[in-house]
C-alpha cells in the first residue's frame, strides 16, 4: 500500500474517532459552544460538522492532533495499533549476520538459548527474546549483545569479525580490492 493510502485511512479514522466523540458529547448534554470552545472552533463549525458529517478531509493535520488531544483520543483508535506493544526495530543485513555468527558459536558450543539468556540476563530477558536475537529476528542493543557474548565465553569481537566475513561473503564485497569503472 502507498503512504498516500495509509495516510488517507489514518486521516479518515481519526476523524471517525473525532466525530464519535463530538456526538457523544451531544448526547451527554453538552452545547456546540462547550463543544467549539473544547475544539477551539466556532458553535458553526461543530453544527456543520454533526448535520453533514463532513470536514475531516479538509482538516490540517496540526487541527486534528488538537482535536485528538482535547478529545482525548487513544491513538491506537487513531492509527489502529496497539500503542503499548513495543515497535521492534528490523535487524539490518549486518545485524543478522552477526546473529549467525553468535547462533553457529552457541550451537558449536553446545549452549542453548535458555541458558545464554540466564547467564546474560538472570530472569530480565525471556528466553524467546535472546532466541530471536540469535535467529536474527530482533535487534540486540549494544549491551545485550555484549552480555551475550559473555555468557557465551567468546569475545565481541571475533564475533564482529566472522559477521562482517559472512556480510563481505554475502555481498561480494571485499574491502580489499577497489572496483572502477
Amino acid at each position: 500500500m502507498n503512504e498516500s493510502m495509509e495516510s488517507y485511512r489514518v486521516n479518515e479514522r481519526a476523524w471517525g474517532a473525532v466525530m464519535l466523540r463530538v456526538r457523544k458529547l451531544r448526547e451527554e448534554g453538552k452545547t456546540l459552544d462547550a463543544i467549539g470552545k473544547l475544539l477551539k472552533v466556532s458553535r458553526a463549525t461543530v453544527k456543520r460538522w454533526l448535520d453533514y458529517g463532513a470536514g475531516g478531509d479538509r482538516i490540517s493535520f496540526r487541527d486534528m492532533v488538537r482535536y485528538i488531544d482535547a478529545l482525548r483520543i487513544p491513538l491506537e483508535e487513531v492509527y489502529g495499533i496497539d500503542i503499548d506493544a513495543p515497535i521492534l526495530p528490523i535487524p539490518t543485513p549486518y545485524e543478522k549476520h552477526v546473529a549467525a555468527a553468535l547462533k553457529a558459536t552457541t550451537t558449536a558450543l553446545g549452549q542453548k538459548p535458555e541458558t545464554i539468556a540466564y547467564k546474560a540476563f538472570g530472569d530480565q530477558t525471556k528466553p524467546q527474546n535472546v532466541h530471536d536475537m540469535l535467529s536474527g529476528d530482533q535487534t540486540m542493543t549494544v549491551g545485550e549483545f555484549i552480555s551475550i557474548c559473555k555468557a557465551i565465553g567468546i569475545t565481541p569481537t571475533t564475533i564482529l569479525e566472522r559477521a562482517t566475513e559472512l556480510y563481505e561473503e554475502e555481498s561480494g564485497d571485499d574491502h580489499t580490492t577497489r572496483h572502477t569503472a
